[in-house]
């Protein structure tokens, strides 16, 4: 069987039952996906692995929280334009525009879409970005 090869996605998220379920939903999409159950794990992985295609994050993590997380992210040579999506339990809307400083392109409520859903906006995102 060929290795799969396609966009690489970071999922970061501590909910690992909704991360497993979107994880085989991407998988199925050929993406390859690399997943974090905490903010400083995900640190780790892009030091080590590189740059993904994108960043799908939530922002109500344990320990360093996603607005933490992203303000490093940011601070990194080299990840200061990866495309970022929060995909979280929670959409405040003083979330939503503390991420915009930070460059989140979308905000998606976990409960509002579908795993296939999920897949599709970052099919489109990763579209738009590359352009």
């Amino acid at each position: 069987m060929e290795p799969k090869s396609g966009p690489i996605v970071l999922l970061v998220d501590d909910d690992q039952l909704l991360s497993s379920i979107i994880a085989r939903r991407f998988a199925a999409e050929s993406f390859l996906v690399e997943q974090a159950g905490s903010a400083e794990e995900a640190l780790q992985m892009l030091q080590k692995e590189g740059k993904p295609d994108l960043l799908l994050l939530d922002i109500h993590l344990p320990g360093m929280n996603g607005f933490d997380f992203l303000e490093k992210l940011r601070a990194t040579p080299g990840m200061e334009h990866l495309p970022v999506i929060v995909l979280s339990n929670f959409v405040d809307p003083e979330d939503v525009e503390r991420s915009k400083q930070f460059g989140v392109l979308q905000h998606i409520q976990k409960v509002s879409m579908t795993p296939a859903e999920v897949v599709e906006t970052v099919k489109k995102t990763i579209q738009e970005h590359r352009k």
